[in-house]
């Protein structure tokens, strides 16, 4: 097939402004009481990107709670989205996995009934694969309910109304895990968060305006000293011509200089307010010192995370294809008269498991991705938000 005309392709596109849209995420991010302007004009599937449509939705919903979405609420929804997103990945792999042994216990019986009837193998036998493939059905129901709960868990955070026609259909996931390795240094992580973090710098500004009031205090123990000074001109005259011409001519000229200084005794109120300021300056500033420390520790743990659960995918993966490689000869084994059914089924268990560890292994990395990308204040720039206040 040929290959489609790029410009005919880009007619498909409906139009769109990327500007627009993050102009209007970001307008709701700084200034809450602008959804009120927005509330019943706009919905999600208005925006045209993908992450602009979550973006919306995570607000959406803490404004219907009434709670509020700045960075750091919002941070927290998309965070918890990610996650249930790969949550729902995750199930469908495991219901695949579930499948594919129901599948191999079907095959099993086939060859089973297959041999009984030239007389190789005792009927027995067919009943010991049938009831495993009857214990895997059940496995599939399971697995298959475990999908609509993590399907409902998303449709739940991404806040559609109880009406939408959303709650009757099927989600299906279209992003591909990553399976990307982590490149990103414990060091180059610190400091990434101790830049971005959003309540880090809110308690920076809180302290760089306390600073301020402390000036203002400290100034108010100072003595007061006021110059007072003024320049009169003035003519005098027998008519109003000649009395105006005295004064361009500076003929009477009156200068006052006065000064007032006043100094309060004691001056209780103004050191107790300056003494006040200067705690409250003092705590802010302890409370910056505890967050560095505290972001410090919660980006090693989800770099941590990261790496380890890197790490899990390939031990998983590597089990994984033994686990085939054991199966395979075991069915030839078994096709030969050297194994037991007992011996295949185990192996397709084993094989089932180990798939499904390799699909968990690829969940928690991705999810433990999202959690770190929340810890180094990067989740909404992944989603090319970038808002100046």
């Amino acid at each position: 097939m040929e290959d489609l005309n790029p410009d005919l392709m880009q007619l498909k596109v409906p139009p769109h402004s990327d500007e627009a849209e993050e102009a209007v995420i970001g307008g709701l991010l700084i200034d809450n009481l602008a959804w009120e302007q927005v509330d019943e004009i706009l919905t999600a599937d208005d925006f045209y990107r993908q992450e602009y449509q979550m973006i919306f939705a995570a607000i959406e919903t803490l404004a219907i709670q009434f709670k509020p979405f700045d960075y750091v609420t919002v941070i927290d929804v998309l965070t918890n989205v990610k996650n249930a997103y790969w949550g729902l990945v995750d199930a469908i792999a495991e219901l695949e996995a579930n499948k594919q042994s129901l599948q191999l216990a079907y095959d099993l019986v086939e060859i089973n009934e297959a041999q009984v009837n030239v007389g190789t193998l005792a009927p027995i036998e067919v009943l010991q694969a049938k009831s495993q493939a009857a214990s895997r059905e059940v496995s599939v129901t399971s697995a298959e309910q475990a999908v609509l709960n993590a399907e409902d868990r998303l449709k739940q955070l991404l806040n559609f109304a109880e009406d939408d026609p959303i709650w009757a259909a099927a989600i299906v996931p279209t992003d591909q895990p990553s399976e990307k390795q982590p490149t990103l240094s414990l060091q180059d992580a610190i400091a990434t968060a101790l830049e971005n973090r959003e309540e880090l710098k809110q308690l920076q500004q809180a302290i760089q305006i306390q600073e301020y009031a402390l000036n203002v205090a400290a100034n108010q123990l100072k003595p007061e000293l006021y110059m007072v000074g003024n320049l009169s001109l003035s003519g005098d005259d027998t008519t109003y011509s000649d009395a105006l011409g005295e004064l361009s001519g500076f003929d009477n000229v009156g200068v006052t200089v006065g000064a007032s200084f006043s100094y309060d005794l004691g001056n209780r109120a103004a050191k107790s307010s300056y003494h006040q300021t200067k705690l409250a300056l003092d705590q802010k500033k302890l409370s910056v010192r505890n967050m560095e420390k505290a972001i410090f520790v919660d980006v090693r743990v989800k770099l941590r995370n990261v790496e380890t659960a890197y790490n899990l995918i390939g031990a998983t993966r590597i089990a994984r294809q033994l686990s085939e490689e054991q199966l395979d000869a075991e069915q030839k084994k078994f096709n030969e008269g050297l194994s037991t059914n007992f011996q295949v089924l185990s192996y397709q268990d084993e094989l089932t498991q180990a798939r499904t560890s390799e699909s968990q292994a690829i969940t928690a990395y991705n999810q433990a991705l999202a959690e770190l990308d929340e810890a180094i204040g990067m989740t909404l720039h992944r989603h090319n938000i970038a808002i100046e206040e």
